[in-house]
């Protein structure tokens, strides 16, 4: 392998040809002899990559004549091995090489080009995939091989196009790179990359195609419309070449099939189809006559591609503006951004052309929805009249109007629906029985399963279910079709919060079954309990929440066998081992199960830790637990957990029967909620007094 100055001296002997061994030796500070090792050490790197090598000359003399372009492509990939890559520049990589790959995704391949650990370009991958399912795409995991693109045909080369347009230009019917202004070797490494993929295509040809329609049209296409028109194009042949073709693209189609482009279109396409051997269908004729309607829709001075997007983002903003002034929140309804944005389309062109739309039932909507109709006409003209410089005609604002109509109905149905949950925990019993308790008794919700993570794994069909509550970091996949949340083992008030950000529906008339049952059991005989119940849980559904296990719960007071001061701790694996010796003292476990508790952090991380500096460290039940028992160790200097947490508690507990301790964990939730439980325990330097006040608590409830 060369290092930095290796690479160095050949960069001097590309520029200028030839020096000699004296002036390198100078040049870099250090002797003839080390120059001269430099040398044979670049020759036989020259030699392994099929490149000529520096011939020694006469008197120190050396040479080197090989293609300028060659060794400077060798050059860039060795510098790569010294260059730190920037955060941004490997995301904008990670974003350009998932866009523009025909082959299977390999992240190990990722991380040698840009020469990081494939950690950290997992890392990368979790914000690429935000900006993936922001845009309609996703990746596939396809078992023992890699990751492949999947999406909306369309959205896959909208996306392409950006990057295209934002890395490079075209002169002369070739690709030359736009430089950014924060010109760095990862910006570069894109453009090279996106012109290598397109170097084989004659742009020459899709330039004469769009001068033919033109002429047809009898228009003018402003230079920055045909170079944006010439890469999607680009964009679409290769797609087409590769069997990626637009599917069941029906929106305004009677309106696009109307105009004279797309009847000149369909004409055209076939000198293109010909040359490339390719098909264009009526979904791809009808997304090109938009484009061609695009590019001279607008003002000749403004940007068609700018204004292009700009129409996008301006549908989120009108989007976002009427949720504020309704204070309905409606951004994340993905139908009603396609409505407006598939009306708005050729809304634009008939408006520039003053084509009036007829709507026989606007005065009707004005009526009847007219608190609606006048903020959506307010926000509209204000977003909109930038690109059209007209304010949007009465029969235009109805139909938007309908739109959102249909979308606050959409809202209010979807609210009043019960979620299906799936609940995930890695250790697979006392978590899941815990978050579920707490789920059913604070919200409208049908648990479909609690499952350990392996099994969740297994899963192929995800139809039923509406959202994942885990206590693990979920990223074994890279897309699911629903949202993750991540929670403490024990709920705080943050993990609530987030839960109504979900849309769960707080239930405060929860009918508690035991209650229920105590009621009926006081005015008549029940004969078959558990079928008394089934029958119960099946006519309540998700009004009842089953609380008879708290019958038989133990109290924290109850389990808390032991409790230690320590001044601190080694690390956090002393801290457990310090919490499950004292369990080991009392024989409420074996000794392995101090080792599966330290195994259960490496594996998931801090996932136990709660109230901010309690941990609560546990492990399954195998055989190594004699009976269900907890021990608290203080420590008055904190330990640092995985991920960064300090931790100044450790409640150590095993479980004997799955729901023994589910009490006690109950508790002591509450107790960090609505008490100064963890400041009272930090200040406590003596066993007794942490005693005392666990137990004065329990005795006020």
């Amino acid at each position: 392998m060369l290092n930095q100055r290796c690479i160095n001296i050949l960069m001097t002997l590309i520029e200028e040809k030839s020096s000699t061994v004296k002036e390198l030796a100078k040049k870099y500070n250090i002797t003839e002899r080390s120059i001269r090792y430099d040398i044979d050490n670049i020759n036989y790197y020259l030699y392994k990559n099929g490149l000529k090598e520096i011939e020694k000359k006469s008197k120190g003399i050396l040479e080197f004549d090989e293609d300028k372009d060659k060794t400077k492509r060798l050059i860039e990939i060795l510098n790569r091995r010294f260059y730190n890559f920037s955060q941004h520049e490997r995301k904008e990589y990670i974003k350009s090489f998932i866009l523009f790959t025909d082959d299977i995704i390999n992240l190990h391949e990722i991380s040698e080009i840009l020469s990081v650990s494939l950690s950290t370009v997992k890392l990368d991958f979790k914000e690429v995939k935000l900006f993936l399912k922001e845009n309609g795409m996703s990746l596939k995991y396809l078992s023992k091989l890699g990751l492949k693109l999947e999406g909306d045909e369309e959205r896959i080369r909208k996306a392409q196009l950006k990057m295209l347009v934002e890395y490079l230009d075209i002169s002369k019917d070739k690709f030359i790179s736009k430089i950014k202004k924060d010109e760095v070797l990862g910006y570069k490494l894109i453009r090279d990359e996106l012109k290598l993929y397109f170097e084989d295509y004659p742009l020459r040809n899709i330039r004469i195609f769009i001068k033919r329609v033109e002429n047809e049209l009898g228009t003018i296409i402003s230079d920055e419309a045909y170079k944006v028109l010439e890469m999607y194009l680009l964009i679409a042949i290769r797609r087409l070449e590769n069997e990626n073709e637009i599917k069941n693209r029906e929106n305004n189609e009677k309106f696009l099939k109307s105009t004279k482009e797309y009847k000149i279109l369909s004409n055209e396409l076939n000198m293109l189809s010909e040359y490339f051997n390719i098909k264009f269908n009526d979904y791809e004729k009808l997304l090109l006559t938009e484009l061609f309607l695009g590019s001279h829709s607008y003002n000749f001075n403004s940007s068609f591609y700018e204004n292009w997007i700009e129409i996008e983002i301006s549908v989120n903003e009108i989007i976002k503006e009427v949720s504020r002034k309704l204070e309905i929140d409606l951004t994340k309804d993905k139908i009603l951004y396609d409505g407006i944005l598939n009306h708005l389309k050729p809304a634009i062109y008939r408006i520039k052309n003053d084509i009036i739309l007829e709507n026989e039932v606007v005065k009707e909507i004005k009526e009847i929805y007219n608190e609606l109709f006048d903020i959506i006409k307010e926000v509209s003209n204000e977003n909109l009249k930038l690109y059209i410089n007209k304010d949007l005609p009465d029969e235009e604002i109805s139909y938007l109007t309908m739109h959102f109509k249909t979308a606050l109905d959409r809202k209010e149905n979807s609210e009043n629906q019960i979620k299906n949950i799936l609940i995930i925990c890695g250790l697979g019993y006392g978590s899941s029985k815990l978050i579920a308790q707490k789920l059913l008794e604070n919200y409208d919700v049908n648990i479909i399963d609690t499952l350990p993570y392996h099994k969740f794994l297994d899963i192929k069909n995800f139809d039923n279910i509406d959202l994942i509550i885990s206590t693990l970091e979920i990223d074994e996949k890279l897309d699911y079709p629903f949202p993750i949340l991540k929670v403490n083992p024990i709920f705080t008030n943050n993990d609530k919060k987030r839960l109504e950000e979900y849309g769960l529906k707080k239930n405060s008339n929860k009918i508690s079954l035991t209650k229920l049952l105590d009621i009926i059991k006081s005015e008549s005989k029940v004969l078959d309990e558990e079928n008394l119940i089934g029958k119960l849980k099946n006519f309540f559904k998700s009004n009842i929440y089953d609380d008879r296990y708290k019958i038989k719960d133990k109290k924290l007071i109850d389990l808390l066998q032991v409790v230690k001061v320590k001044e601190s701790v080694e690390n956090w694996e002393e801290a457990i081992k310090e919490a499950g010796k004292e369990l080991l003292k009392i024989e409420a476990i074996e000794e392995e199960y101090i080792e599966e508790m330290i195994k259960a952090v490496k594996i998931h991380g801090s996932y136990m830790i709660v109230g901010g500096k309690v941990a609560l460290p546990h492990a399954r039940i195998k055989n190594q637990v004699k009976y269900t028992a907890m021990t608290m160790i203080k420590l008055n200097k904190e330990v640092e957990f995985p991920e960064g947490k300090k931790v100044k508690i450790i409640i150590a507990f095993s479980s004997k029967d799955r729901s023994e301790h589910v009490g006690a964990l109950t508790e002591l939730v509450e107790l960090i909620e609505n008490y100064d439980f963890v400041k009272k325990i930090e200040n406590s330097q003596r066993e007794e007094e942490i005693i005392k006040y666990i137990t004065e608590i329990n005795s006020e409830e």
